[in-house]
């Protein structure tokens, strides 16, 4: 795992394939961080230095960074030092569709391509880095938000009772962003692992804030 590496982009990056492009569907911290380098490719800058600028500072997320691996890379996969405030600036600069102030912060067309409709038929509740609530055949985000995998899949939705248009960006330990576009509402939670004995997600947030904001 990417997360054992000192140089993490490297090992990203020498990776072979496990299956051809298009047959299996499985959360991957290695292939993520491959974006390392494409956005350094991309863009000509250091995507430390290019969120800072471009993304942070103009919607106000003062308090958040990127972090590096001890080879100096940017951390894509873990790593953001933020807040719950600059979360909810970050879901709310989604709900807007990438604008905030009147200024495309984030191409429209990328927030439409990433939470607007799966990005393959193996997995409904996933876009673009993103987690939908789109129904079909569901595979499990729990090796992203636990760190375990039970490998557990079923048909339906992410979050049965939320509207289809929610999306959701999902972190270990349960963290969670979760946008509503259609009922005008951004939650977020941040903080430690929930103890055993009171099991929280992506569900009890999305679920519990409809219910208490609109009456759902």
């Amino acid at each position: 795992m990417a997360i054992r590496e000192r140089d993490k982009t490297a090992f990203a990056i020498g990776l072979a394939q496990d299956h051809a492009p298009g047959e299996v569907w499985a959360y991957n911290n290695s292939a993520i961080q491959t974006l390392d380098a494409v956005l350094e490719a991309a863009t000509g800058e250091d995507p430390v230095e290019y969120a800072a600028t471009h993304l942070f500072e103009p919607i106000g997320m003062r308090h958040s960074r990127l972090t590096r691996d001890a080879a100096g890379n940017a951390l894509m996969f873990m790593g953001l030092r933020t807040t719950c405030r600059d979360l909810a600036r970050f879901g709310l600069l989604m709900l807007r569709g990438g604008e905030w102030d009147g200024e495309q912060v984030v191409s429209r067309e990328y927030v439409e391509a990433a939470t607007g409709a799966p990005s393959t038929p193996l997995n409904a509740a996933y876009g673009y880095l993103f987690w939908l609530n789109r129904e079909g055949r569901i595979g499990s985000p729990r090796l992203a938000t636990t760190g375990r995998d039970d490998g557990s899949s079923f048909d339906g939705q992410l979050v049965a009772g939320a509207p289809e248009d929610t999306f959701f960006a999902l972190g270990f330990r349960n963290q969670v962003v979760a946008v509503m576009p259609s009922a005008g509402v951004v939650a977020v939670r941040m903080g430690d692992a929930p103890p055993p004995g009171a099991p929280f997600d992506q569900s009890t947030l999305t679920l519990g804030v409809l219910a208490a904001l609109t009456g759902r």
